[in-house]
């Protein structure tokens, strides 16, 4: 599922984000 792909990617760059 591309879609389940593409909201992990979004969801770890966001936490990287919020965490650095």
């Amino acid at each position: 599922m591309p879609a389940a792909g593409r909201w992990v990617n979004s969801v770890t760059a966001a936490y990287s984000t919020t965490s650095h």
